[in-house]
């Protein structure tokens, strides 16, 4: 099924030794297995398996080439939560990455997921969780309209809003209060955090909805899965707002374990109580 692979390492941690170790014994598998060990990303393609050796945050960085090569993505968890990285028998990984290689797609399922878009003029941003918008310092209010294709949704007041994928779901979503979603679910989920009113309420809507975000009240910055995009230098106005669009991007495909099932993986992760 593959016939390459690329290693994404935990950012600010290749020197880790349980990061040499895992990779030393993924490039051991390519090898026998005459794989192509690619050092670039740009090289993937729809045979080659993207892996993820971290946490979560590592994981969306290998999505998001997994999804604009269409290869597949799978993740090796280092991290402490691990709601996207399935693998974790990394004393044993050698002879589990081999175990993969053999019976991807038959014995370890793949799953589609969405991925979003978002842009502002010429700035844009690929996410596999969320975008989100908020002030330059995001503890302090802004002012946002929301319009979902082309009708206006209303005026609202809170520290950011965001707009989450079902995969993140489990991520920032759903610490502002956010729904949790099945994964191959294909639908967004628009989310206020921190909001003023009690009417602002998360809204769920189809994967073809066309959403705008109107935003201001100062300097106004712009986040993919946590990482800034956009740093304005304007004080944004109700008069001259910042106007960030967001659509679903199509999708990755992610490689999970044999025994992954996505309400046991949240039983474990949120602790769960089953009698």
């Amino acid at each position: 099924m593959f016939k390459s692979v690329y290693i994404v390492p935990k950012f600010n941690a290749e020197n880790d030794p349980r990061v040499t170790m895992i990779a030393d014994a993924i490039k051991r598998v390519a090898e026998r297995r005459q794989l192509f060990v690619l050092t670039q990303p740009s090289k993937c393609d729809k045979v080659t398996l993207v892996i993820a050796i971290g946490g979560d945050g590592t994981m969306l960085g290998a999505m998001r080439i997994a999804a604009q090569f269409k290869s597949v993505a799978m993740g090796i968890n280092l991290g402490r939560t691990g709601f996207l990285t399935d693998f974790t028998a990394i004393e044993a990984v050698e002879h589990q990455i081999d175990d993969i290689l053999e019976y991807a797609g038959v014995v370890y399922p793949i799953e589609s997921r969405l991925m979003l878009r978002a842009w502002h003029g010429s700035d844009s941003v690929v996410a596999g969780n969320e975008v989100s918008v908020s002030r330059e310092k995001s503890d302090s209010m802004i002012t946002y309209r929301l319009i979902f294709d082309d009708t206006d949704a209303g005026v609202y007041r809170a520290n950011s809003v965001l707009v989450s994928s079902p995969s993140g779901s489990t991520a920032y979503s759903l610490s502002a209060g956010g729904a949790l979603m099945m994964p191959a679910l294909h639908a967004m989920q628009v989310v206020p955090v921190a909001p003023l009113t009690m009417t602002a309420r998360p809204i769920i809507v189809s994967p073809d909805t066309h959403i705008e975000i109107q935003a201001w009240g100062g300097r106004i910055a712009a986040r993919g899965d946590g990482l800034e995009w956009l740093c304005t230098n304007s004080e944004y106005t109700k008069e001259n707002p910042f106007t960030m669009f967001v659509q679903s991007h199509g999708d990755v495909r992610i490689l999970h374990d044999k025994d992954w099932n996505y309400f046991n993986m949240l039983t474990s992760k949120l602790g769960w109580i089953k009698e």
